[in-house]
């Protein structure tokens, strides 16, 4: 459709324009009707062609620019997590969304309108020799120089793009931020102090914008002076010839649109090269998320995990020495606590076991089998189930978020679990708008029962009860003295009461600078 509606445009009407005007100046009136009759059908045609054209063009790089979103996005999921969770999440979606559409229409534009140009480009070139040599070889000698043009502005273009690209991706985040902390804002009144952030981040945004719409422009400028400086040769070229007789004015008519396509053709290939560099910024962009190698994660499968041991386990986090040369067993009947200080490593001690975290000493199986040789995915969605510190509200609908990712479901177990933990007077909640608006009890509870109703084999609760209210608590704790012969229970806690139905205690306090964790039996 593109090359047909550009051999409409760059080919065809320009010889009908030429035919007219010669038909005008010979006094030809019935022949001029007929030309005009051409001309209003290929415009219509070619206007017809332009509509759909535009339509597909803009919905084939929604599509594609979404799937490069996507996989970015997956990719980024899927890299180790002392990469992911040191990312920005408002600047890295902002910035990866932006770069995805920027760089899908770049290439998409490229791959059809480049075709197409290069296309046009050489028939103009060989009409324009046919009619007037002098104007091809002033064409060709003019190109060179308008990509000498670029050449000169390729660096700083690539500079000024990446720096305004991020300073935009920093402005999108502080914008997030404070919209996603409207209640802490009013409390303080931090309206002034806020605003001012905003305006520090937009003047450095529009610093860079202002740099980067400035060598652009000079850029163009520079390339349009050569091209106009082109177009009154070949007007002078032109004129001359019809003087003497050599051209009609009909094929200055030809020769000028032909001049027109072909420095339209040319002048999209160097725009182009020129543009690049803005896209290459977003390309490195993308890349530097796509350079950082996925986490490890194999094929083989486990049906059931009765223990996890650790062998010579060593491992270190934001400088903070979390095990040393550390062996243990967890297995299956027995309930752990681990315990120590804000800041200890409680919590990445528990991603070590469950391969969240990758670079670590020494050895972890899963029954007889190393977790670098299991596929982690999977044991993690059938066997291992998580109870996160701060739970994330995944459904609108509040029953959604109680089952969201389950497989297979009995309603006599969930409506055990809602009756158990006072959840009745929620079940029928859904949000129709934004996030769905729970406390932090009833969003460890849903967190909670979700992952009871997993059955996992291997439970892990990272401080379950600090939101919880006592009855709440009992029930949890009732709860895991019951399944503790179904599952390996691993608790992250600071709640003596936590303790008190615990088997062994880990406590990865160190004392006199001992760097093994220390482990005692619970009390009966």
């Amino acid at each position: 459709m593109s090359l047909f509606s550009s051999v409409i445009f760059n080919l065809l009407l320009p010889n009908l324009n030429g035919e007219y005007f010669d038909e005008l100046t010979r006094g030809a009136e019935h022949r001029l009707y007929t030309v005009l009759f051409y001309l209003l059908i290929v415009n219509a045609g070619g206007l017809v062609l332009s509509f759909f054209l535009s339509l597909l063009n803009s919905v084939a790089g929604s599509r594609v620019a979404l799937k490069v979103n996507f996989e970015v996005i997956e990719h980024i999921q899927k890299t180790p997590l002392e990469y992911s969770n040191k990312i920005n999440p408002v600047f890295v979606t902002q910035q990866v969304n932006n770069d995805s559409h920027v760089v899908t229409d770049f290439f998409l534009d490229f791959l059809i309108q480049g075709f197409v140009s290069l296309l046009i480009l050489i028939s103009t070139v060989v009409l324009m020799f046919k009619i007037n040599i002098l104007i091809g070889v002033l064409f060709l000698l003019a190109v060179p120089v308008y990509a000498v043009v670029y050449f000169m502005f390729k660096k700083p273009i690539y500079q000024s793009a990446y720096l305004m690209k991020n300073e935009q991706s920093q402005l999108f985040s502080q914008m997030n931020r404070q919209l996603s902390n409207i209640q802490l804002i009013k409390q303080q009144n931090w309206f002034k102090s806020l605003k001012q952030e905003l305006l520090s981040h937009s003047a450095s945004f529009m610093k860079g914008l202002i740099h980067n719409s400035r060598i652009l422009n000079l850029a163009s400028s520079a390339n349009g002076l050569v091209m106009q400086l082109f177009n009154i040769a070949v007007l002078y070229i032109g004129a001359v010839s019809v003087v003497q007789g050599k051209m009609t004015i009909g094929e200055i008519v030809i020769v000028t649109s032909y001049v027109g396509s072909a420095v339209s053709s040319s002048r999209y290939f160097i725009d182009n090269f020129s543009k690049y560099q803005t896209i290459k910024a977003s390309m490195d962009r993308l890349e530097e998320h796509l350079s950082v190698a996925p986490e490890m994660n194999n094929e083989a499968v486990l049906s059931t995990i009765d223990k996890v041991i650790l062998k010579q386990v060593s491992f270190e986090l934001n400088n903070v020495h979390i095990l040393d040369g550390y062996d243990y067993v967890f297995t299956k009947g027995n309930i752990y606590a681990v315990t120590g200080y804000n800041g200890r490593g409680k919590s990445s001690f528990v991603n070590v076991i469950t391969g969240l975290y990758q670079m670590y000493g020494g050895n972890i199986f899963f029954n007889d089998t190393n977790i670098r040789e299991l596929d982690m995915y999977k044991l993690r969605g059938e066997l291992i189930g998580i109870v996160e510190q701060n739970p994330y509200i995944v459904s609108n609908n509040f029953k959604e978020n109680l089952t969201y990712g389950l497989t297979s479901l009995r309603d006599s177990e969930l409506d055990l679990f809602i009756q158990s933990f006072k959840l009745e007077g929620k079940m029928t909640e859904t949000q129709s708008q934004g996030e769905m608006l729970l406390s932090g009890g009833e969003a460890q509870k849903s967190s909670i029962i979700r992952t009871l109703l997993k059955k996992p084999q291997l439970l892990i609760l990272d401080e379950p009860t600090s939101m919880l209210d006592k009855e709440s608590t009992v029930c949890l704790l009732e709860t895991l003295v019951r399944l503790k012969n179904e599952a390996i229970i691993i608790i992250v806690t600071h709640d003596s009461n936590v303790m008190d139905i615990c088997d062994e205690i880990i406590n990865l306090d160190t004392e006199h600078n001992q760097k093994k964790p220390q482990v005692y039996l619970a009390s009966p």
